[in-house]
């Protein structure tokens, strides 16, 4: 291909850049601003996309964090950027009149170069757009423009299959610390990142971190279910035969701006029930338990110990509200429209069978039932005195022992497998917690090896693809996939770490039942495939 390459303005002054690496972002929220970029691209190109790729075809974005490297690498499957746009994707700021359409994800055209230069002074893109035929190429080392005063950087430019789309930025030497990070990317960076896309049905947002592929409990992206029960007093007692559905639709403007959505009364609440996540354009800007960030306003549901704050959920949408540069809050302060939601929930009057907050202050689960007239306190009758108390549940010791994996195991060739899990069904899971789990580790590593596993991928993603043909449901791989992925990551802490250890390994007898058909399936796989 003839050369086609070109220069894109940079400025303004350089030294802004660096101002921007004391921006007030964490890892989590950084990272949000290429996966907006991602999904806003997605959007935009979605139909001729599916054209192209079939009309199943979904956004996958793909996250590798390399500790070692200092490395962070973001790829997509969007619509890429073409020659035209390439000046406005990669400069700070939005040009001169130019507005981004009703709905977009963008606000400040800054999102990406603040992050990007947050994480390092050194990344490169790499994009081809949809029906481009063209991949498009620069590096931007911030060091290096400032030394030499310019303000341009050169845009390579190669061929590229036309039916090929995709963005690829590589931070590199990154100065955030990436190091020991495999639990907080786990129980925060990918729940923050999940939750805040989770109303875009067709995104899939995967972690990698060190070469091992992180999953995290997904039931926080789930909407709960609403009570459905009558009206209560406040005895608890219904005042009416009539169930009701405490569901409620906002939708009502607020000193000019759209309020829409809803809020609900959940049929099972809790201390750390989900809240009131605030979306703008489908987007999450205040969440719940995804990236612990959890929004219970006081003003509207009151302290964490009130009923109303353990069993309200809502999802509002808030889209013509201005948010911050982080996107992590609204501009305004929001006491005012919290305080007319409340009048939304109490109803006019108060305390009447409309009213949400009475409800979830009053309704039991088991509510008491009025006593019949005719029934006298004599003719009751006389419940016996005991003084027993109740019996706290016994917590297992012992990895569960299944007669039908130890048989599996026994007919392999090898019998350390039978002897090494007949081992672990007897040690003290309270005693020796290290041996466990890395007995257990050691368990699933040679099982996947006699399964076909080549020593270039982890037990953790060898099960993965086969737990998909294991199971159709997937809504419940993941249950599989997170018993696997604890065992793996805590096994290899165990195994290579000189100070991590676990305490207690009672937490394998849930994993274990939670695997056991699963493994029982593979150890059959084993057998039938013969020795490794």
């Amino acid at each position: 291909m003839a050369n086609n390459n070109f220069y894109v303005d940079i400025s303004p002054e350089m030294q802004l850049y660096k101002i921007l690496q004391r921006q007030s972002y964490g890892i989590d929220t950084a990272l949000a601003e290429f996966v907006d970029n991602s999904v806003q691209s997605f959007v935009d190109k979605e139909r001729a996309i599916k054209s192209i790729d079939g009309p199943d075809t979904s956004l996958e974005i793909l996250i590798t964090i390399s500790s070692k490297n200092n490395q962070i690498v973001i790829e997509d499957n969007a619509g890429g950027i073409n020659r035209e746009n390439f000046q406005r994707a990669i400069r700070m700021g939005n040009e001169k009149g130019f507005k981004h359409v009703p709905g977009s994800l963008s606000v400040y055209g800054i999102g990406m170069k603040s992050s990007a230069v947050w994480f390092s002074d050194t990344w490169s893109i790499e994009t081809s757009a949809l029906g481009s035929k063209e991949k498009l190429s620069t590096t931007f080392d911030l060091n290096k423009l400032l030394n030499s005063g310019e303000t341009e950087i050169e845009v390579k430019t190669d061929t590229e299959e036309v039916k090929k789309h995709y963005t690829k930025i590589i931070i590199n030497n990154c100065i955030r610390d990436l190091k020991d990070k495999n639990e907080y990317f786990k129980d925060s960076v990918l729940p923050y990142l999940q939750e805040t896309f989770f109303k875009f049905d067709s995104v899939s947002i995967n972690l990698v971190y060190d070469g091992f592929t992180l999953e995290t409990e997904e039931a926080f992206l789930k909407t709960p279910t609403p009570l459905d029960f009558p009206p209560v007093d406040k005895d608890g007692d219904t005042i009416s035969d009539k169930s009701k559905e405490w569901r409620k639709t906002i939708n009502f403007d607020y000193e000019g701006k759209a309020v829409r959505g809803f809020i609900m009364i959940m049929e099972k609440g809790g201390y750390h029930s989900p809240g009131i996540r605030l979306l703008r354009n489908r987007r999450v800007i205040k969440g719940t338990q995804g990236g612990r960030r959890q929004n219970k306003p006081e003003v509207l549901l009151k302290t964490s110990n009130k009923f109303s704050s353990q069993r309200v959920y809502g999802e509002i949408s808030l889209n013509d509200f201005p948010v911050n540069f982080t996107k992590t809050d609204f501009d305004e302060g929001l006491e005012g429209l919290y305080k007319r939601l409340k009048i939304e929930l109490t109803g006019d009057p108060p305390g009447t069978e409309n009213d949400y907050l009475h409800q979830t202050e009053y309704f039991r689960k088991r509510p008491k039932t009025k006593k019949p007239d005719s029934e006298k306190p004599e003719e009751q009758e006389a419940k016996p005195e005991t003084s027993e108390k109740p019996s706290r549940p016994k917590i297992e010791k012992n990895i569960p022992f299944s007669s039908d994996l130890r048989k599996l195991l026994a007919q392999l060739e090898n019998k350390k497998m039978e002897r090494l899990y007949w081992s672990l069904s007897r040690i003290s899971l309270i005693q020796h917690p290290v041996l466990a789990y890395v007995g257990m580790w050691t368990l699933l590593e040679s099982l996947a090896t006699y399964m076909g596993k080549t020593s270039t991928i982890s037990f953790e993603s060898f099960y993965s693809a086969e737990i998909n043909n294991f199971i159709k449901d997937k809504g419940k791989r993941s249950q599989f996939k997170l018993s696997i992925g604890d065992i793996h990551s805590k096994g290899n802490a165990n195994k290579h770490s000189d100070v991590y250890e676990v305490i207690d390994a009672r937490q394998l007898v849930s994993d274990f039942k939670s695997i056991e058909k699963f493994l029982i399936h593979c150890a059959d796989l084993a057998v039938k495939r013969g020795s490794p």
